[in-house]
């Protein structure tokens, strides 16, 4: 994708985001990934962000996190307002509250199993600085038992 082939939309795209702009202007931007940071910018919602397993935590660039959060502030700049409704569809108005509120849960239902990996990692000793996947890889072992032993009792 060449800045010579695109749309009038996509240069506005380009004058309303600052961060777009400015990694335009620096010309390093493959035309994979100009496609798809103007989807972000053109997208009536935020970009979703990545759930913990999409993130290997090795420290990889691009990680999936840095990403992410390229696309949100390139969202961010271009929709001010924060979430539109341009078609109409009542189920994109987003409940910040109700998304607040379900955030909060799902922590106080992973602060047990996390509690158990860490008291397990405390048993056996960190033994390399690559703790995140085997934290992940612990959470879904646990998660399996914990499936077992209701599969067992109920």
């Amino acid at each position: 994708m060449s800045l010579h082939t695109l749309s009038d939309v996509d240069r506005e795209l380009i004058d309303d985001s600052p961060t777009l702009a400015r990694l335009v202007r620096r010309g390093r931007l493959a035309p994979s990934r100009l496609a798809q940071l103007l989807a972000a910018g053109r997208s009536t919602r935020p970009p979703k962000e990545p759930e913990a397993w999409e993130c290997c935590g090795s420290n990889c660039r691009p990680c999936v996190r840095e990403i992410w959060k390229e696309e949100a502030k390139v969202w961010s700049e271009c929709h001010p307002g924060g979430v539109s409704d341009d078609d109409g569809d009542e189920e994109d108005t987003v409940d910040e509250e109700g998304d607040e509120k379900e955030r909060k849960e799902d922590e106080e239902e992973e602060k047990p199993r996390v509690a158990k990996v860490d008291e397990e990692e405390d048993k056996r000793g960190s033994s390399s600085g690559r703790e995140t996947p085997r934290v992940e890889i612990e959470l879904e072992k646990l998660d399996l038992e914990e499936t077992e032993e209701n599969k067992a009792t109920g």
